[in-house]
């Protein structure tokens, strides 16, 4: 049998003790309806009201009721009409206000006029004739406090008040303003994610402002119109700015987490902040170790540690354990105890014996068997400890910072069917904020549609998104390499979901979002940070290397002359980061232009242990290059890559990399590209110290 027909509009009102004001605003609705001859449907969301007013709503065939248990405020009463609701236009409405007679064609024929306008709304009018304070300008710390502390009653705060509330605007005037108040509004469906309009962290206050907040961060307009008139009965609850007042309260706590939202300043600050964090948190495991050495050695028979010993064993083991996943989004199972007690007594026994060693003494059985005992304490309080942070961050997600603002990147089929996967799954505690497609061209998808992904940094920047998902094939996440480079910089999260059949069969130990396996991408929010860091840590370590190698220039010389039969020292032009050309520096290993072939045995082995490379230290002091990242390449290679293969260049070019592992050198060029394209997407320095590792001690091909 056929499905019926969706209606053309759906109104929700939601009721909590609304009294006969009620009926009033369901009339008007009909009313309406009738008047402009539309399909429609009502859906009355009662929030646990407590006087009856709508019990006999039952009766009426016309009306949608849905009863809930407990009040949940107004934003997730909303949203749940919004989920059984099917109208492409939907109608909200507070149920103290009504349509006066021919109120809502304005509000539809501007929907229909404007294509670019998402969200129509009406001139509310008091029970005194006056107009309500609605549109607004968006709030600003210094607009907030001339609202609601005495800043007003000076000359300057009052003009902040001022402009702020718009007292200025023509309104008999057709206009696009900043937001409006939720009491009477009229939306397109497709304008808003499918979970609803509201973010249901708002439990009443600034939800509206919020919702006409991301409009406007995605190129949408919000348009008033005066010929539209709503009668508002307005209680201003919150107004009674008296402490036993708890929707002065309600208020209070939706403003904070609107600015925990839409700050600039928080938003700008992401990268930073997770370094600190990060820092902190290696802080606090050696505070923990030492706590527990100390402690093992107070109550046991155990010497006393030295202080460089304990020094040593706080640093090493506080960078050797393993931690939780720093992602924020997803679920990861924490490392285990067993694993960390290993680890640490492997980095105690190690620090002790290099202690005995200088010191000139033997390692007896007391101490491997105390240094044994305080990795498996360690590990177990580190572990219980672990536990009960993820349980507070759960915790202050769901009662303070809300959910994870993210945006949904990739192929219309792939995303559309994680966000539904998303909806079902709430313990996700993730707020999709919209889809962007890697495709300008495709269609389809979730709503609401964004701008495409070359244009993704503005919009995460725009509507303030903490994390973005990646949902698609390998090929797509290898062409959007760039712009994923470009957020983690930005202090955005980037993971990679792998929504493919042969993708699940991935290990089950990973990140998993929505559930489906994840890949982080890179060293997430920090990543900013970390790149400073590992650029200053690559120019020192350079630089003194160089300083080392100073004594032996000479020899090395005189060996790669010996081999090339010319001058040893060759400048080879290359393109560096983001284009940038540089001249490189290499040891020549054999006769010829490019100095790179035969030489005999003696050019073999400076090749074999990388002295031909040497030089290239002082690229990496100049900030030419880094020691590690995709390989350097002249220019006429660089000319030819495609624009997304370009995105290897957002990197410096390294000494070595992943194409130096394979000794052979057995890689063709788009092999190489695709690798170096890897590298950009996963670069952490974890990752740059374990290429740097395999390089110098890995095995070799034969």
């Amino acid at each position: 049998m056929r499905p019926p027909d969706p209606p053309q509009l759906s109104a929700i009102v939601v009721a909590y003790d609304s009294g006969q004001q009620l009926r009033r605003c369901l009339d008007s609705i009909q009313s309406e309806l009738q008047r402009e001859d539309i399909t429609g449907e009502i859906w009355v969301i009662d929030n646990d009201s407590q006087d009856g007013s709508t019990s006999e709503l039952s009766q009426h065939p016309d009306l949608q009721i849905l009863r809930n248990k407990k009040n949940l405020g107004f934003g997730a009463a909303v949203n749940q009409g919004f989920r059984r609701s099917r109208g492409e236009l939907v109608l909200l409405l507070n149920p103290d206000a009504e349509f006066q007679p021919g109120s809502l064609r304005p509000l539809l024929e501007t929907l229909r006029r404007n294509p670019e306008a998402d969200l129509a709304a009406p001139a509310l009018i008091l029970p005194n004739g006056e107009r309500q304070g609605s549109p607004r300008r968006f709030y600003t710390l210094a607009a907030a406090l001339a609202r609601r502390t005495p800043l007003a009653r000076i000359p300057m705060g009052a003009r902040l008040l001022r402009k702020h509330l718009m007292t200025g605007l023509d309104t008999n005037r057709a206009q696009n303003v900043d937001w409006v108040s939720g009491a009477a509004m009229l939306l397109r469906r497709s304008s808003v994610p499918t979970s609803g309009p509201f973010d249901e962290r708002y439990f009443l206050y600034f939800e509206d402002v919020d919702l006409c907040r991301r409009l406007a961060a995605s190129g949408r307009k919000v348009h008033f119109e005066p010929a539209s008139r709503v009668h508002h009965s307005l209680s201003a609850g919150s107004r009674r700015q008296v402490p036993w007042n708890p929707l002065l309260w309600r208020h209070i706590h939706s403003g904070f987490l609107y600015a925990l939202s839409w700050s600039p300043g928080l938003w700008r600050s992401r990268w930073w902040r997770g370094t600190a964090s990060k820092a902190l948190g290696l802080v606090a495991r050696g505070g923990i170790l030492a706590g527990v050495a100390t402690l093992l050695t107070v109550s046991s028979s155990l010497p006393p540690l030295s202080t460089a010993l304990l020094l040593a064993l706080c640093i090493l083991g506080a960078l050797s354990t393993p931690t939780s996943p720093s992602s924020v989004l997803g679920r990861a199972p924490l490392p285990s105890a067993p694993l960390h007690a290993v680890r640490l007594a492997a980095v105690g026994i190690s620090s002790l014996a290099t202690f005995a060693a200088l010191s000139g003494t033997m390692m007896s059985l007391a101490d491997i068997a105390g240094t044994t005992a305080w990795a498996a304490l360690s590990a177990a309080v580190l572990n219980t400890i672990g536990r009960g942070t993820r349980s507070l961050r759960q915790l202050a997600r769901r009662s303070v910072t809300g959910p994870v603002r993210t945006l949904v990147a990739g192929c219309p089929a792939a995303a559309l069917e994680f966000c539904e996967r998303i909806a079902e799954e709430k313990a996700e505690a993730i707020s999709v904020l919209g889809f962007v497609p890697l495709d300008p061209l495709c269609e389809g998808g979730p709503t609401p549609r964004l701008r495409d992904f070359q244009q993704v940094v503005t919009v995460a920047r725009d509507l303030r998104a903490q994390a973005v998902l990646v949902v698609g094939g390998p090929d797509e996440l290898q062409q959007s390499t760039a712009q994923i480079d470009s957020l983690r910089r930005a202090g955005v999260t980037v993971s990679y979901v792998m929504t493919g059949a042969s993708e699940l069969l991935q290990p089950k130990q990973g990140l998993r979002i929505g559930g489906y396996p994840a890949l982080q991408l890179g060293s997430g929010a920090e990543a900013r940070a970390m790149l400073l860091i590992a650029s200053l840590a690559g120019r020192l370590s350079a630089a003194l290397a160089l300083a080392a190698l100073l004594p032996a220039a000479p020899i090395l010389l005189a060996l790669s002359a010996l081999a090339g039969r010319g001058y040893p020292l060759l400048r080879c032009h290359r393109v560096g980061r983001d284009g940038s050309p540089f001249v490189m520096l290499r040891l020549r290993s054999g006769p010829g232009s490019e100095g790179r072939e035969a030489g005999g045995r003696l050019g073999q082995a400076l090749r074999w242990l990388h002295i031909d490379e040497l030089p290239q230290l002082w690229n990496v002091v100049r900030g030419e290059m880094a020691l590690v990242g995709p390989r350097p390449v002249e220019s006429g290679i660089a000319d030819e890559l495609e624009e997304w293969q370009a995105a290897r260049l957002c990197v410096r070019p390294g000494i070595t990399g992943v194409w130096q592992l394979d000794r052979l050198r057995r890689w063709r060029l788009d092999e190489m590209i695709a690798s170096d394209l890897l590298y950009v997407l996963r670069w952490s320095i974890t990752l740059d110290l374990g290429i740097l590792s395999e390089t110098l001690f890995g095995r070799r091909n034969p």
